[in-house]
């Protein structure tokens, strides 16, 4: 699956938002990468704003480590911050079909 660009755009504690420029305006694309999101263990939901191209996720913090850097450059953490869960900094996005 080709790599797409995203960025996180703020991120606390059990939450991340992530603004993905394709996604604006792009319900479909969301809808896929709301579904691969989805079954993410540790993920607990996931909302799409396909006016904005963002997607914000609600994971468990128990289900993270600190000690787990991303491994994507574009997508660092803040130190001291609950990283999202592993599988989270792996996982393929969809490419738009369109």
């Amino acid at each position: 699956m080709p790599k797409m660009n995203l960025k996180i755009e703020h991120q606390v504690p059990g939450r991340v938002r992530l603004k993905i420029p394709a996604g604006k305006g792009n319900a479909e694309l969301l809808k896929q990468i709301s579904e691969v999101f989805g079954v993410i263990p540790g993920i607990e939901e996931v909302t799409v704003n396909p006016r904005t191209g963002s997607v914000v996720l609600h994971y468990d913090t128990d289900a993270t480590t600190n000690s787990t850097a991303c491994s994507n450059s574009t997508m660092r953490r803040t130190p001291g911050r609950t990283a999202p869960p592993p599988a989270l900094r792996t996982a393929p996005i969809p490419s738009s079909t369109s």
